[in-house]
């Protein structure tokens, strides 16, 4: 114990570093979505304006995430939205939207939105910025999954409403 009080000369030793987990950062939350739905997302970026960056949200009908819609956001130069349909795994663009830059910092809104007659409507900042009918899945959804595959980016909020 006086050793301790005293302290025996030697320099404490610092802890290593946490290893950083190699992979993109995703959630996946389980949960009935019906075919008519509304997924509202707030987010930030935190990227400088150059520096390129990739988030995903998706529905799927199944865990694998091999059948449903993939909303894809790029930042930096030349940002950019895609909507995408997986059905078995094959990957078909619905919709590609060039964006605005997306403020560093600035907080931004997301509203996804599909009606019974299969219309998809995205909303960016209240300004609507792509509208397509697709009527691939008729059945309900079982997981949303977000993944940040590149750049720094903050999810504030996730609403997901739907009706069947």
């Amino acid at each position: 114990m006086q050793e301790a009080l005293k302290g025996n000369g030697q320099q404490p030793q610092a802890e290593p570093a946490p290893e950083r987990a190699q992979g993109p950062a995703e959630i996946h939350l389980p949960l009935a979505i019906p075919g008519v739905f509304s997924v509202q997302s707030g987010f930030s970026t935190h990227n400088a304006p150059s520096e390129q960056g990739q988030i995903e949200l998706g529905l799927y009908q199944n865990s694998e995430g091999s059948s449903g819609y993939r909303i894809v956001i790029y930042t930096g130069q030349r940002p950019m939205l895609e909507m995408l349909s997986i059905r078995s795994g094959r990957t078909t663009v619905i919709d590609s939207v060039q964006l605005q830059a997306l403020s560093e910092g600035a907080a931004h809104e997301l509203i996804w939105r599909r009606n019974p007659a299969g219309q998809i409507t995205l909303q960016l900042d209240g300004q609507l910025i792509s509208q397509v009918r697709d009527n691939s899945f008729r059945y309900p959804f079982k997981l949303f999954a977000v993944k940040n595959l590149s750049g720094e980016l903050a999810l504030q909020s996730v609403n997901i409403h739907g009706t069947n």
